[in-house]
């Protein structure tokens, strides 16, 4: 998800305006927009200090907020393709019955 880790000195919990907080947590080339920040830290998933008008995110509480929706989503595509396939099964076997009830009826 991310180029790479944040910087290990103490400037990760050094509070960051959102420009400076995409040039310190992603590459110049993966960087995602300014839209999908504030999208993102309006939706509440991105924890945000608020300073009258202003806003300030701390780096190392953004990474661990995105990686815990990271692996949420990962644990719900999951049982989405897992509620799939069952009922790709279900709808399998249930043809199945139907068309052997056929057969016997001819």
């Amino acid at each position: 998800m991310f180029s790479g880790q944040p910087e290990p000195s103490g400037a990760t919990d050094k509070r960051v305006n959102a420009v400076e907080l995409l040039d310190v947590l992603y590459s110049q080339k993966s960087r995602p927009s300014l839209r999908w920040l504030r999208k993102m830290t309006a939706a509440g998933i991105i924890p945000v200090e608020r300073h009258g008008r202003m806003l300030f995110y701390v780096p190392s509480q953004v990474v661990a907020a995105l990686n815990r929706y990271g692996r949420f989503h990962e644990q719900e595509r999951k049982k989405r393709r897992a509620a799939k396939i069952e009922a790709n099964q279900t709808d399998a076997q249930s043809k199945e019955v139907d068309d052997q009830t056929s057969r016997a009826e001819v």
